[in-house]
């Protein structure tokens, strides 16, 4: 409600005591005549201490406001303030701090009789409320130190205050030894002065609702053993229950919660039943005069019945059978009366007429004859106030005549038609804008979703392309405002242009083109593209020749959680940038290859790997972010049988060769480390200090296929894979001991004379011992061995540390 005080209200304040006079308002609140008005107020206003109180009523004598004012403010509140509906309801109250010196505030009903008292502490915060019924109380509660007791009506008060001098004015409640004592009820009361609801407090916990009809009856006990939760919601006189609003049973039936609410309006009459299952309407019958009708409703959405609704200022009659539209469909406004659309259906088609059609906060309007679209077609913004955004002509289900848009700053953009095709003029459809003489495209503009920002600008000739303009990257190597790039019979030729099979989404990729020839390719970053510069910058460059990068860098290919990028020199690719995407997850790993040294790292940790050779001998080093060595390939060996020491056998060059590992090296290493290391760092430099003869160029040709052919989704699957088994072809198994020292899984082979003598071990138990006159037979013996274990799967955890 606005307050407005004019000087002959502010002089009548001085004339309390005299006759009485009456103020009038029109809708808005503006002081006007008698016969123009929508309310009233008496005068002058009652003086209580150093405030007024004031009501103001509608023109048929009913409540609309109740409350007090300051006398050297008169349009500040102090304690409470009560609005009601025309038909004498309540429609809402406010909750102010009282700081004047009057600190008992009374207020009544329609009657004039006394309906509440509340008292104010110092402070101006309520201290204990009374509420009467025909003169005598019937609920006391109180408040101390933001603790309660008593009885409230209808509910206790909240501990939020306005203040009409401040924003606000928010006290925390108080607590003793962490426990707030509170011990409390709130009951709501129908007219009749019997029990409608009651439900009890105790240290803020509720022990349990309570609901009555009007004759004092119990209907609901939230501590029986009934399953059913009730719920009701009532019209409501200055807090006192009239009749039921709303009455809302809710059962669990096979994990489904539904809700069944019964709507009632002010008289008590049935208008309404709801059926929601799991929050999601299902069926509504609705009673009108006497009869009823059901609804039904799929996802939300109208599927069966004869539905008439409100939607802002629209009201809808409709009907669907099976979620197919019959019969004939009304749109009203309901402000004015007017019919806005009307229209019959077949076969669940628009037939002839007009048709309205809502999405969210738009709507428009169909106009059909013999099921085409036909006349004026029209779209608007606002279900409440409506705003024209869209209008144009169709015949016969083919555009033709005007087309007129209007933007949000206001600009109106037109077109003609013929023929379903534009002819003359400028429209617009998705982000783009077409420009259109003598039914030829001579333009076409790209916008930003939802946005006015140009990003490309087509020109064309003779309805070809032959020009584009690009506003919304940029290249630091060579700074333009605009880049353009020139076509010849519609292919690019010279200049600069959208890459092609461009498949990797917010990555840009920019072909430059020479004559015909592709010479440059330029791609935003990772991390620049995530961002929201106001231009992309496009920082990598790649140089091509014959359609083939030479030098540089480039995205290739995009899988489900990754983004390869790789680095080229000469020709061959010397880098490898894995991006892996997760939910709230995001690493990058490069990998590089120079003059024989590689050179491997994690982004997220800044952990970096060093293996090169050195006298033939390779050694690969861990270094942190600060640059501190964490460890290196030669830390790892260990002696012949030391407690979790791995033996790995190969062979090479017709001769059995072993080495000696500790099992628990890279345990260790993350033990030592206060870095969380990646899995795939940990494995990268396994695989380097275990092969000390493996040689890099095979290792990164290796990773460059695997990456660029597979979805690498498991770390692990990366070094088994068929591709990576002739670095590996040596290898032939290896031999696990406890932390005692003794064998606990894999092989043991001694060369014994002239012959090879196999241990197999199993879980810690010797299972058997083979005998080999050749080194291709220990393999057979092994690889059979190997194949046993694995259909077995005994060997998940052990074999992957003897076959890293």
């Amino acid at each position: 409600m606005k307050i407005q005080f004019s000087t002959t209200i502010i002089i009548l304040f001085s004339l309390y005591g005299q006759a009485q006079n009456k103020i009038y308002f029109d809708q808005n609140w503006n002081e006007t005549s008698k016969e123009n008005a929508s309310y009233y107020r008496p005068m002058p206003l009652k003086k209580v201490g150093e405030l007024f109180f004031m009501q103001d009523f509608y023109m048929n004598g009913q409540l609309q406001f109740q409350g007090y004012i300051y006398q050297n403010d008169e349009s500040k509140y102090a304690g409470d303030a009560f609005w009601y509906s025309e038909d004498g309801f309540d429609s809402g109250e406010t909750q102010f701090i009282n700081l004047s010196n009057q600190k008992e505030l009374t207020y009544y009903d329609e009657n004039g009789s006394v309906w509440k008292k509340i008292q104010y502490n110092q402070k101006g915060e309520k201290s204990k409320i009374i509420v009467y019924l025909k003169g005598k109380e019937l609920a006391v509660g109180e408040i101390s130190d933001y603790k309660y007791s008593g009885v409230f009506s209808p509910n206790k008060p909240n501990n939020y205050y306005q203040n009409p001098f401040d924003n606000a004015y928010d006290e925390e409640p108080q607590t003793v030894d962490g426990v707030n004592l509170n011990s409390y009820s709130e009951v709501v009361f129908w007219v009749n002065g019997k029990k409608a609801f009651q439900t009890d407090f105790e240290r803020y916990s509720n022990l349990g609702n309570i609901y009555w009809n009007k004759l004092g009856k119990e209907i609901y006990n939230s501590e029986s053993e009934n399953k059913t939760i009730l719920k009701q919601y009532y019209y409501t006189k200055n807090g006192f229950a009239s009749e039921i609003k709303s009455h809302l049973e809710i059962t669990i039936s096979n994990d489904d919660e539904i809700r069944l609410e019964t709507n009632y309006d002010s008289n008590g009459i049935k208008i309404s039943v709801l059926k929601t299952v799991n929050f999601e309407l299902e069926e509504e019958i609705v009673f009108i005069n006497g009869k009823e009708s059901v609804l039904k409703y799929k996802k939300e959405k109208p599927f069966d019945g004869e539905f008439n609704y409100n939607i802002g200022k629209f009201n809808r009659v409709f009907a669907l059978k099976n979620g197919i539209f019959v019969g004939e469909a009304i749109t009203r406004n309901t402000e004015t009366g007017e019919i806005v659309a009307q229209g019959d259906y077949i076969n669940g088609k628009p037939n002839n007429g007009t048709f309205f059609e809502e999405d969210q906060n738009t709507y428009s309007i169909k106009s059909y004859k013999n099921q085409l679209q036909d006349g004026i077609q029209q779209s608007f913004k606002g279900l409440s106030n409506s705003i024209l955004l869209e209008e144009f002509e169709m015949i016969a289900g083919k555009r033709h005549g005007f087309y007129k848009k209007t933007k949000d700053n206001g600009d109106i953009l037109s077109c003609e038609f013929k023929e379903d095709k534009p002819y003359e003029g400028v429209f617009e459809e998705a982000n783009n804008k077409y420009f259109y003489e003598a039914g030829n495209l001579t333009r076409k503009d790209s916008f930003a979703e939802n946005s006015e920002e140009l990003l490309t600008s087509e020109i064309y000739k003779n309805n070809q392309i032959s020009t584009i303009l690009f506003f919304f990257f940029q290249i630091p190597t060579d700074i333009q405002e605009i880049y353009k790039g020139i076509f010849k019979d519609q292919k690019p030729y010279d200049g600069y242009f959208i890459g092609q099979n461009q498949d990797i989404e917010d990555l840009i990729v920019v072909d430059f083109y020479e004559k015909g020839n592709l010479k440059y390719k330029y791609s935003s970053d990772i991390f620049e593209s995530e961002n929201n510069f106001e231009r992309t910058i496009l920082s990598n460059k790649a140089i091509y020749k014959d359609h083939k990068i030479t030098d540089g860098f480039e995205y290739t290919n995009k899988h489900d959680n990754t983004i390869l990028g790789l680095g080229f020199k000469n020709g061959k690719i010397n880098k490898i940038e894995l991006n892996l995407f997760a939910m709230h997850y995001f690493n990058q790993f490069t990998f590089e290859l120079n003059e024989n040294k590689f050179l491997f790292n994690e982004l997220k940790n800044d952990i970096t790997i060093k293996s090169a050779k050195v006298n033939e001998v390779l050694i690969t080093q861990i270094i942190d972010s600060e640059g501190k060595l964490l460890t290196n390939s030669g830390d790892f060996i260990v002696e012949e049988g030391a407690p979790n020491a791995v033996t790995l056998y190969s062979i090479k060059d017709n001769t059995l060769q072993s080495i000696f590992i500790d099992g628990n090296h890279i345990a260790k290493l993350n033990q030592n480390t206060e870095e969380n290391i990646d899995r795939l760092t940990l494995i990268i430099y396994s695989n380097l200090m275990m092969n000390d003869d493996i040689k890099l160029q095979d290792f990164f040709d290796a990773l460059v296929y695997e990456f660029k052919n597979n979805n690498i989704t498991n770390y692990k699957d990366l070094f088994i894979s068929e591709n990576f088994s002739p670095i590996y072809s040596d290898r032939i198994g290896g031999l696990y001991y406890n932390s005692l020292g003794k064998p606990q899984y894999g092989i043991d082979i001694k060369k014994v004379g002239n012959e090879y003598e196999i241990i197999l071990y199993g879980n810690e138990n010797q299972k058997e011992t083979k005998k080999a006159k050749t080194l291709d037979e220990v393999k057979e013996i092994v690889d059979k061995f190997n194949h046993f274990e694995r259909n077995r799967h005994v060997v998940d955890k052990n074999f992957d540390k003897i076959n890293l």
